[in-house]
């Protein structure tokens, strides 16, 4: 089915194009306006535990951006990704009043974390993001709350000050994630702010707070229930050659439970086009139950062309009880190799 609205969805854009050309010039001012844009991103993981032994070749993300100019106030963005499962992540609409203040209406990404505004082919890890932000962004992992991409519906208002050194997003979100419509009244807001030391140096704080219906059961909340979902990170991001650093902190409560992440990634030059990639993160969902799932990094990455790039990682994550105790046969060993173009 879904091949066959892709096929259909693509015969409906040739057509208007075809029809779009023969309007002469007035056609050609319209799509000058128009940027596509992409990636694709091929790989193979290798996985190694007490339970399994398992290596894979896959298509990780391909997605296709197009970016357009409607007039010189208004302008508008898609994204979809077109590997399984296919989806449409970003449709939205903006809307500039001036420097201070812009707004934008539809689907794309919350304010909450640094890292979530980090695109896949400019993040330092192969898998993406670490698994902190995953979690705490409802991307995976959380039986809560999950496959959100980041993103949710809703209207948002951001702008920038003291020449570009101060940058505020604020979001009246659905709460429910993407392409998703809820019977009831918005309730989640967002906001971030984004503080430019000087030209090396950015601090990033973000919160979001609101109530949502449970995907799965957790923390004593079925399925299906209302539940309160607060967040809160701050982070830091730098990059003094040939070192480039981005950490966060992060805080997130659902109904009564308090969970707790972080994550400290480092890229350093060693020759032209060559990182060395070093990282790790940890989270526990519930901290009085003290169970830490912490993973560490290490890896190295070759721009050949461009944003075009070679990965090479080795993963390790471990469960630790007590933040201390390491449960030695929760070892989870990963060798991820990954090939990215960007057009």
């Amino acid at each position: 089915m879904k091949t066959r609205q892709f096929i259909l969805m693509a015969l409906i854009s040739f057509i208007c194009i075809g029809a779009a050309a023969q309007q002469g010039e007035t056609s050609k001012s319209i799509l000058d306006r128009i940027t596509v844009k992409g990636f694709g991103m091929l790989g193979y993981d290798h996985v190694i535990s007490k339970h399994h032994d398992m290596g894979t070749f896959h298509v990780r993300l391909a997605e296709v951006m197009i970016n357009g100019k409607i007039t010189d106030k208004w302008s508008f963005g898609i994204t979809s990704q077109i590997n399984t499962p296919m989806q449409l992540k970003d449709l939205y609409m903006s809307y500039s009043a001036s420097e201070y203040f812009n707004f934008r209406v539809g689907q794309f990404k919350t304010p909450f974390t640094l890292e979530n505004q980090v695109a896949p082919f400019l993040s330092n890890l192969v898998q993406g993001a670490s698994y902190s932000a995953i979690y705490f962004n409802g991307i995976n992992i959380d039986p809560l709350f999950f496959g959100c991409a980041g993103r949710d519906i809703g209207i948002e208002m951001n702008g920038k000050f003291f020449v570009d050194n101060l940058t505020y997003r604020l979001m009246l979100m659905n709460g429910q994630g993407i392409n998703n419509r809820i019977t009831t009244h918005p309730r989640t807001v967002a906001a971030s702010l984004n503080y430019r030391l000087n030209d090396k140096l950015d601090i990033y704080g973000s919160v979001m707070q609101g109530r949502r219906t449970s995907q799965g059961e957790a923390f004593g909340i079925k399925a299906g229930e209302e539940y309160d979902r607060s967040r809160a990170s701050i982070a830091v991001r730098g990059e003094y050659h040939p070192v480039r650093f981005m950490g966060e902190w992060i805080v997130g409560k659902d109904h009564k439970t308090t969970g707790l992440g972080y994550y400290l990634t480092t890229a350093v030059t060693v020759a032209p086009k060559v990182e060395v990639i070093g990282a790790l993160d940890g989270y526990t969902r519930d901290t009085e139950a003290k169970d830490l799932r912490g993973s560490f990094y290490l890896g190295v990455q070759y721009w050949f062309y461009g944003k075009c790039r070679l990965q090479m990682q080795y993963r390790l994550t471990s469960t630790f009880t007590g933040y201390t105790s390491h449960v030695t046969d929760s070892n989870e060993h990963g060798l991820l190799a990954q090939a990215q173009f960007v057009f």
